[in-house]
């Protein structure tokens, strides 16, 4: 779908698709949030989860490509995901957020700003995970989180990380002012 907008929830759905696009794709949702510059308003994401193929220019997720301002709970995603720029195995990209509880267990490729589960994040990540792989030709490529400005808390990705790109993080490829890291984790051991 095209847009989740103010106080919709979307709750206790399953994706298995195939789809692609230019910007904006997601095996669920293309982009949750509306409204003018500055000011998106985005919905609640509850239990959902996908198993797709996404292959979008920019902005890709496993189950959304860009999630504005919404809140993104006990979600999961087993997905394909490939692109150009900001592409993640559960986000491509989210603003500021709540994002809780959720799991992805994905194949992500890109150029630049690659997560296991966000591509890039000014959100609130909390008790989340992320397994499988990463991949990039350019830079920011995290475990967990390609670039972040958000927070981020009890977190632990296990994600292969082939290759040898600029700003490569088991957790998060690069973090810059706010962004906090607390209480998180990453097993080393499956990357090579």
């Amino acid at each position: 779908g095209e847009s989740i907008w103010k106080s919709n929830v979307v709750e206790d759905c399953f994706a298995e698709a195939t789809v692609s696009g230019t910007n904006n794709v997601g095996g669920l949702i293309g982009r949750n949030g509306n409204g003018t510059s500055g000011n998106y308003i985005g919905g609640t994401v509850l239990r959902c989860s996908s198993k797709s193929t996404v292959t979008c220019g920019n902005y890709g997720g496993g189950l959304i490509g860009y999630n504005y301002s919404g809140s993104i709970l006990q979600c999961r995603s087993d997905s394909t995901v490939s692109g150009g720029s900001i592409v993640g195995g559960l986000i491509g990209n989210s603003g500021s957020a709540t994002i809780q509880e959720c799991h992805s267990n994905s194949t992500v490729s890109g150029t630049q700003n690659i997560g296991g589960l966000i591509g890039i994040s000014g959100a609130t990540v909390s008790d989340c995970a992320a397994l499988g792989t990463a991949s990039s030709t350019s830079s920011n490529r995290g475990g967990l989180i390609g670039s972040c400005t958000g927070s981020v808390t009890r977190c632990f990705a296990a994600v292969d990380l082939p290759g040898n790109t600029s700003s490569r993080g088991g957790l998060i490829g690069r973090l810059t002012s706010p962004g906090t890291i607390s209480k998180c984790f990453w097993d080393k051991s499956v990357q090579t």
